[in-house]
């Protein structure tokens, strides 16, 4: 297997790719010959405080990406809170043999160990409004040799940017959220609190809550941060 041409031919055909999940379909095909099971790519975004991965492109049907899910393991996950520290790509066992894990954490990879995935790949990717995405990469048999990894890695960089220009592209749905609603949300997404916010629109901080709450709802998720990542994400706030 020649690598050079594989990566390049898979970043002409991503030329010709025009939606996220052809983009997906097709990295799972090259990336498989390189003995990669699953992969996840997602932007970080956390302005509570809580970090939340809002999903780029990857396999969110896996087996191990809807356990991920349920379990809420994203806050938890070493590798994820790794990635937000450097710029270097790093394998899962790297990481583990740097660092003492929590109690939390070692939970997250046996886990991950338990669903058949013995090696990962994590690799922090700048996109291109400068917002830190990670993808993550494993497999169920041997870890990947250095060449291999070092594909993954430039596929994963180019398909990271190809799916950030198509999301651009889609059309955006209808708002479902008022403008107040809006005003509310665009403010928590630069960390503001309900006092803070009912002070710079000159509303009560309990009418301030009630708007995030009712943003919440029609948005479908609990969480503050996971309101301002649809909303960016669909294009409700900026």
């Amino acid at each position: 297997m020649y690598l050079p041409g594989m990566v390049f031919d898979f970043a002409k055909e991503l030329e010709c790719v025009e939606s996220v999940a052809a983009l997906t379909e097709l990295f799972a095909l090259k990336v498989g010959d390189l003995g990669v099971d699953f992969f996840h790519c997602g932007s970080f975004l956390g302005p509570d405080g809580m970090l939340q991965l809002l999903p780029t492109f990857g396999m969110a049907d896996h087996d191990w990406m809807v356990r991920y899910r349920q379990q809420r393991y994203f806050n938890e996950d070493p590798a994820a809170r790794w990635g937000l520290r450097t710029f270097n790509p790093f394998t899962w066992d790297e990481m583990m043999a740097r660092s003492r894990l929590t109690p939390a954490e070692a939970k997250v990879m046996q886990d991950a160990h338990d669903h058949g995935l013995r090696w990962g790949l994590s690799i922090p990717l700048h996109g291109l409004d400068g917002r830190v995405s990670f993808f993550m990469a494993a497999g169920r048999h041997n870890p990947v040799d250095d060449d291999k990894r070092l594909a993954i890695q430039l596929m994963a960089t180019v398909a990271q940017m190809r799916a950030e220009i198509l999301l651009k592209r889609s059309p955006l749905p209808q708002c479902p959220l008022t403008p107040r609603q809006v005003d509310v949300l665009s403010w928590v997404s630069e960390g503001k609190t309900d006092s803070e916010i009912g002070h710079i629109l000159s509303i009560s901080s309990e009418t301030a809550h009630k708007h995030v709450e009712r943003a919440k709802a029609k948005l479908g998720v609990t969480t503050r941060t996971q309101a301002v990542a649809v909303a960016l994400r669909s294009g409700y706030i900026r």
